[in-house]
Formats: C-alpha cells, structure tokens, sequence
C-alpha cells in the first residue's frame, strides 16, 4: 500500500475513534446530569439513551408520591409551541407480535379462545414473555410499569362485585375473568411450549391473575398507531382495527393524560414523536390526551376495560327504571379475584416475576 494512503487511513481511523469517544463521553456526562437518584428511574434513562431516543436532556422523569399513582415526565427547560419534546425510535417499543416461535405459538391459542374486545389478554402475554425473561433488552422499561390498579374493576373482591349492583358492568366483570381463566387453561395445556416460553417450572408460569396484571398493563399504557411507526423490522405490527397496531411506547406511556394537554402525538416512519401544543415553562408537567383529543389525529391511547364499563354506565338511560341485582354466578363459573381475605391477585404477580417486578 502506498505509504501516503496508509498514512489517512490511519488519519482516518484515529479521526473515527475520536469522534465515538467523543460521542461516550457525552453520552456519559449526559447521564449524570440526569441522575434523579431513584435507581429505577436512572437505569430507564440510560436505557432510553442507550436506544436512540432524542429530547431526553431537556425532559425529567418524576415519580408520584406513592406506587398508585405512577410517574411523570417534566420539562428540564423552556419550550416554543411547536418544539419536538422527544423522538422516541420503533426500536423501544413492544408490539404485539412475539418474535419468539413459542410465544408466538401460545398467543395465537389464547387469541383464538378470547373475545375481541379483550386484544389486551394476548397482548398481555406477549409482555409477560418479556417480563419473565431475565436477558429482556426490555427489562429496564418493564421495571418502571405500573403494578398497582386502584379501582380496577376486574380486581374486585366478591362483596365489592356484588356492591356495584349494576347489571352492564358486572357482565363485563365476568366476561374478563372467565377470559383470563380460560386462558390460563389453555396455556397448562401445552407445557411443552411454556417450558420453552417461561422455564421448566410450572409454578413459574402465568396464572390467571398473573394474566389479568398484565391484559391491565397493557390495556392502561398502550397506544394504538399507524403501522408505519413500528416498520423498523424490530416490532413487527398486528393490524388492528381501523389500520391501527398496538405498541408499548416507553416515555410516552409515563406522561400523565390531561383534557387539556401540554403535548400531543406525531407518528413518522419508524418513531414516534411528543410535541408541544402550546409553550412550555420549566418544571411543567408534560401531559398528552390518552383519548385522543389534542392528539391531531394521530396515536390515542387504547381504550381500558375500566373506560369500557364506565362507557356502559355512561350509556345507560338514566330515565329508565333500575336494573334488577345480577343474579350470583353459579359455583363453577369463573369469579373476580378471591375474598378479601385470600391472597390478592398483585400479591402472586409478584411473587411470580420477582426478578422485574
């Protein structure tokens, strides 16, 4: 080689390694600047850098003052009406297809056997594989998810399902835990794909309430978008209705929804972008409409089972008389979560995934 070409590429070379560890260091001093801390809201930020999402020097993830009420994300900085808060890439997100041959195998049967207004069982499951393995690249986001659901309907005790007294809702209760039971069947049915999915051990594998958690996660947190968001190859999407997919977006789904929200949501091809409505001030909260509203068209949180029966109470003509007390379901049939005094359905979610959750 002649000795002058040698000599730039050698130039080259340095130059490159030069600009990467520039690009480290950065990174590095980016890291501390943002450290809050709390251990999991810090491996998340790192993990979001580590991922390719933008905006995140100028956004700070809070916790709420107890488990119940979650996280939030505030601004670092000033913003013009208009401004990219973050760009968050396809390659964070969860969708709905598993790419593991098992999983996938096991979502179809579960899929087959539930009503389709319950797409968040399945779903459910494809974030418990995630959940329920230790070497996730997921992992940090899934520590940071939610594992308390105050009034969710589906957890309440007999004597509170009874109390509610209202015949739409409570078909709706009942609906969903027959579901998640069923689904629990169908997965002890083929251990050999569980094996495959979860471990050997069976008592490490989903139960019904363990289903129930996370068909909650996601029914809370996801978002329904454009296929064009998740065509990076990493997330294959799922068609859903009107064109939609589902997908778990980390740092989107920790902003807290508001009517009158600070942001709204853009989708581009592979990534997903939260924008500011109007100017946002220093140690705003940044909230986004999980309905839609302010969103311009684009990704709309999915409707909740809990959104779900308070629509049929909503819907329900209040001029006419009073339904009658739903009779109480046969011993067979499938029933919300136990008495009060057995163990409740969080309690064994936990102690199923002690690892991330």
């Amino acid at each position: 080689m002649c000795p002058a070409v040698a000599r730039v590429g050698r130039s080259r070379s340095k130059a490159a390694a030069g600009a990467l560890s520039r690009l480290a260091s950065t990174a590095a001093t980016c890291r501390r600047a943002m450290s809050t801390g709390d251990d999991a809201i810090d491996g998340f930020t790192s993990w979001l850098l580590r991922e390719g999402v933008q905006g995140l020097e100028k956004l700070e993830i809070r916790r709420g003052p107890d488990e119940r009420r979650g996280y939030g994300v505030f601004a670092r900085d000033c913003f013009r009406r208009g401004d990219t808060l973050c760009t968050i890439p396809a390659a964070t997100m969860i969708g709905e297809a598993a790419d593991d041959s098992a999983v996938a195998t096991l979502v179809d049967a579960v899929l087959a056997g539930t009503p389709a207004q319950m797409w968040q069982l399945p779903f459910g499951l494809r974030l418990l594989s995630e959940s329920g393995a230790s070497s996730s690249r997921f992992a940090p986001y899934i520590r940071m998810i939610p594992r308390v659901f105050p009034g969710a309907p589906v957890f309440f005790d007999r004597r509170a399902f009874a109390e509610l007294d209202f015949a739409p809702v409570q078909e709706q209760i009942v609906l969903r835990s027959r579901a998640f039971q069923g689904a629990a069947e169908t997965l002890a049915g083929d251990p050999e794909n569980m094996r495959k999915a979860f471990g050997g051990a069976a008592e490490a594998w989903p139960d019904a309430g363990a289903l129930a958690m996370s068909a909650m996660m996601c029914s809370s947190r996801a978002f329904a978008v454009s296929p064009r968001v998740l065509t990076d190859g990493v997330c294959d999407a799922v068609a859903g209705s009107a064109g939609r997919v589902r997908a778990m977006i980390p740092l989107a789904d920790s902003m807290n929804h508001s009517f009158d929200p600070v942001a709204r949501c853009e989708e581009g091809v592979g990534e997903f972008r939260v924008v500011a409505r109007r100017d946002v001030a220093e140690n705003d909260e940044i909230t986004i409409n999980y309905a839609g509203g302010g969103q311009e068209g684009a990704a709309a949180a999915v409707p909740t089972a809990a959104s779900a029966a308070a629509a049929a109470v909503a819907t329900h003509d209040s001029a006419a008389p009073a339904p009658a007390p739903a009779p109480a379901p046969a011993p067979a049939t499938p029933q919300p979560p136990p008495s009060p005094s057995s163990p409740r359905h969080e309690t064994r979610w936990r102690s199923v995934y002690p690892p991330n959750f």
